[in-house]
Order: C-alpha cells, then sequence, then structure tokens
C-alpha cells in the first residue's frame, strides 16, 4: 500500500495542471502562437488555445505577438488588416423542419455569437469550442507616422499594457 499513497502526491500535482487557460509560448503539438512573414512588412500571427482560453485572451496573445514582432524588427507600431475570432468544434442544436431538435456539432469560423443566432441553417445553444480553436491576425508594421488604413497599434504601448495580463507558464 506504500508506493500507492507516494504516487497520490505526483497525481495531485499532474491534476492542478489540468483546466487552465492555454499560456502564451511558441506552438507546440497543440497550442501557442505561429508567425510568418507576408513580405513588405506584412504579417500573419495566428494562435490556437483550448477551450478554457477566453476569446479575449485570446486576442490579447495574438496583439502581443504582433508587438512583439513590430519591436523585434525595429518598427514602432502596426495595423490590423484582417483577423479571425476562431475557428474550431462547436456545439448547438440542428433544426431540420418539424423534427425533432438535436444536439449537433459542427465546424465553424465564428466562435462567439448571441446563443439565438441562426447560422447555415443550425440554431444554435451552447456556441463554445469543445477543445481547441485557432486565431489569426494579418498586421502591417511601420515606422513612425501610422498609415492611414486599418487599426493602429502602438506596440510599446500593447507590450505595457498587455504584458502583465499575458499567462505564462512557470
Amino acid at each position: 500500500m506504500r508506493p500507492r499513497a507516494a504516487l497520490l502526491p505526483i497525481l495531485l500535482i499532474l491534476l492542478a495542471g489540468c483546466g487552465q487557460p492555454t499560456s502564451y509560448h511558441p506552438s507546440d503539438a497543440d497550442t501557442g502562437y505561429v508567425d510568418r512573414s507576408l513580405g513588405e512588412g506584412r504579417w500573419e500571427v495566428s494562435f490556437t488555445a483550448n477551450a478554457l482560453t477566453s476569446q479575449q485572451r485570446l486576442k490579447q496573445y495574438l496583439l502581443y505577438r504582433a508587438a512583439e514582432i513590430t519591436l523585434d524588427t525595429g518598427n514602432d507600431g502596426f495595423v490590423v488588416l484582417d483577423e479571425h475570432p476562431g475557428r474550431g468544434r462547436l456545439s448547438g442544436i440542428k433544426v431540420e423542419g418539424d423534427a425533432p431538435r438535436r444536439p449537433y456539432e459542427f465546424e465553424h469560423n465564428h466562435l462567439w455569437f448571441d446563443s439565438r443566432s441562426f447560422v447555415e441553417g443550425y440554431t444554435t445553444t451552447v456556441y463554445e469550442p469543445t477543445s481547441r480553436y485557432t486565431g489569426t491576425i494579418v498586421f502591417r508594421v511601420f515606422k513612425g507616422e501610422p498609415p492611414p488604413e486599418g487599426a493602429v497599434f502602438d506596440a510599446r504601448e500593447i507590450i505595457r499594457t498587455l504584458g502583465p495580463k499575458v499567462f505564462r507558464k512557470r
């Protein structure tokens, strides 16, 4: 019986790590960020998060990574040109005429709609990812005067304000 008792603290430590939002880190097998240059000062950053990571946190991670890239490339700010809030498995209720409503899972680009949204013939009641999802932004870096296009961000300000909110594994 003693060997099993010795395993209990190890099991409790492992379980304590479960059930947390995704931490900010480069991509591993399941979660994290990936970035790539699109040329001419344009970049794309994607972040894959688990279902416990809020949309707000995912967006913070995307902006934070964009700010890091901006400063690493010797620039002052960036302009978001395109963003996708996430893609993942969603659960909801399938509606087919007068047939009984039944639970249904499907893949969709937009995860955060009101609970009564009507999308692609499905009325959803639970519109949340069931495992993990990926959000993406495309941005252009600049030095000096910001361009007139898109949502403009000061990279140093993003690092200063979001830095304390970025969850990192210790």
